[in-house]
């Protein structure tokens, strides 16, 4: 579904799409690698909505490129009440088989709304330097409420320290904005990046950079994070709610920018050599 123009109010609701049935059943709708399920840049009038689609059964094949389900470059929009994957049957996951994977991506400079939605059940099977992100933001207003992102698999490599200066790695939610960012209530668990490669693999719940005063990163429930890599320097990178971990490798307040709150948030670092660093 591709709108493009800069058109205001669009409304894009209650779509299923997926498999070879109209419940998203038996084969998967397969699409080449840097596809796009959505497609939206809207205008700054009226808000544009992606409320109550389903989205599953869905696997990116071949060819090279970002992969996206919803992909937003521009526009006021609200992406509520979605489902992404996540489902219980089986067939209600989303592979890709290489390079990036964004399943929703905001890259446009107005009020992006992210709320309510489950994304689960996600595969990324590329081994190289590339991303998995299950909420990916890098510009704009964005508010991120009250979403569930769980079952997340990955191999990429994932280098670099933060989200604004490495691209690459496997997130929960990374946003990097210099608008005013509201992060809270999400859910995050049960993801795990297992990567072939050695030096610094990086793995974030939730990984922030650039915002501006009086942004908010609060009350976030994440845990049950696995990174592992063969070699020596892998990492893990966590920002968790209460209750923290009884003896872990680093704890700290969630790093913000001045005059913006961070509350019930830890930042955990732990390294494994040649195993796992879980959290």
């Amino acid at each position: 579904i591709s709108i493009t123009g800069r058109g205001n109010g669009h409304i894009n609701n209650n779509n299923s799409i997926g498999g070879e049935s109209p419940t998203r059943a038996g084969n998967p709708l397969t699409a080449n690698v840097g596809s796009k399920i959505f497609t939206i840049t809207a205008g700054t009038g009226a808000t544009t909505t992606l409320q109550g689609n389903t989205v599953a059964n869905i696997s990116f094949a071949t060819a090279t490129g970002t992969s996206h389900i919803f992909n937003v470059t521009g526009g006021n929009v609200l992406i509520n009440n979605n489902t992404i994957g996540g489902g219980s049957p089986s067939t209600e996951v989303i592979t890709n088989a290489t390079f990036n994977l964004d399943v929703v991506s905001y890259t446009g400079a107005n009020t992006i709304t992210i709320t309510n939605n489950l994304v689960g059940n996600i595969n990324n099977a590329s081994i190289g330097d590339h991303r998995t992100a299950c909420i990916f933001i890098t510009g704009g207003t964005p508010t991120i409420t009250g979403n569930t992102i769980r079952d997340i698999t990955s191999s990429g490599i994932g280098i670099g320290t933060t989200v604004s200066t490495a691209v690459f790695w496997t997130y929960g939610i990374g946003v990097t904005t210099t608008g005013i960012a509201n992060i809270s209530n999400n859910t995050i668990f049960n993801i795990n990046r297992t990567s072939l490669a050695t030096g610094t693999l990086n793995l974030a719940g939730i990984s922030v950079a650039n915002l501006a005063s009086g942004s908010i990163v609060n009350a976030n429930r994440i845990y049950s994070l696995q990174n592992s890599g063969t070699g020596t320097g892998s990492s893990a990178h966590v920002s968790s709610r209460y209750p923290t971990p009884s003896a872990p490798t680093s704890r700290r307040r969630t790093s913000t920018p001045t005059g913006c709150r961070a509350s019930n948030c830890w930042s955990r670092t732990a390294t494994a050599s040649a195993s796992s660093a879980t959290r």
